[in-house]
């Protein structure tokens, strides 16, 4: 097996771990690549070539939080590669163990006794204006007014059926993975991770827009962005497309967005009993 190894290159203890990984999967016969940004650092521990060619490996071995895997899920998805992931995180909604679990759990993933778990992801379009770019997002795709002041107006439509123009700082569209993320901080609902659904909810709304409202995976969100009057000083301003909370993509007045669920799903690797229920209940605790 190939293994691509991504630790959080800024946390000092997760970078140990993925040098302890890479060396166990040296010593198991298998081999393993690190991403361009993790090669300097790789080859001051190894004396070997290190290889940065990330394609065509068999699992992603993500070593920090769940912003880590975040961070490197679209090229992974891209690339159709599992992730096993370690929390050296806070909470770890999208990792399979904790530091101190971590090997007996990594020599079950050597011996096959693992199962896969298939999130699904979004992708989507923005067209600004005849100017089209396309997206994936795992958590969700945010709609927000960023540096304006006032509220934008967002015409909603699902598979082509107008809902509403909503009035509101933004729009989240979260998966079920993303439902527990800024999608519940906005006071909308959690999701079961393994639901083939979707949840739209507006972000400071004023009284008669919509809220937050479940759809099924098979729907197709289109929403049309109307700038309010802008001040003097705000007019270099745009509002942002902003993806797991990474990746950013400005919109035009008048901007088209489409968003449905894509044909690439999340594979998380689990070793264990992921006990969703717990991991929630801990999160709520905070």
């Amino acid at each position: 097996m190939k293994f691509l190894i991504i630790p959080n290159i800024t946390r000092e203890k997760a970078v140990d771990f993925a040098f302890t990984a890479a060396e166990t999967v040296l010593k198991k016969g298998h081999k393993f690549a690190v991403m361009p940004e993790a090669k300097e650092i790789f080859s001051t521990h190894f004396s070997t070539e290190i290889s940065d060619d990330i394609e065509n490996a068999d699992m992603a071995v993500v070593i920090g939080g769940d912003g880590t895997v975040l961070r490197n899920a679209r090229t992974l998805l891209q690339r159709d590669i599992p992730i096993w992931a370690v929390n050296f995180g806070h909470l770890g909604y999208l990792t399979d163990c904790e530091p101190e679990e971590a090997m007996a759990a990594f020599d079950r993933i050597f011996s096959g006794d693992y199962k896969t778990e298939n999130r699904i992801t979004l992708i989507g379009c923005v067209d600004n204006n005849g100017q089209k770019e396309k997206f994936l997002a795992v958590n969700e795709a945010v709609i927000y007014r960023a540096g304006i002041s006032r509220a934008l107006n967002m015409d909603l439509t699902i598979n082509d059926k107008f809902i509403q123009r909503i009035q509101a700082d933004g729009i989240i569209v979260a998966t079920p993975t993303g439902s527990t993320a800024y999608n519940l901080s906005a006071g909308g609902p959690i999701l079961l991770p393994e639901a083939d659904n979707m949840v739209i909810t507006s972000i400071c709304q004023s009284l008669i827009s919509l809220n937050s409202v479940v759809i099924a995976g098979s729907d197709v969100i289109k929403t049309k962005v109307h700038l309010p009057a802008l001040d003097e000083y705000e007019l270099d301003r745009q509002p942002m497309l902003v993806l797991d909370g990474c990746a950013r993509i400005e919109i035009a007045d008048g901007a088209d967005i489409i968003i449905k669920k894509s044909d690439k799903v999340l594979k998380l690797i689990k070793t264990g009993d992921d006990d969703f229920y717990k991991i929630l209940q801990m999160k709520l605790a905070k």
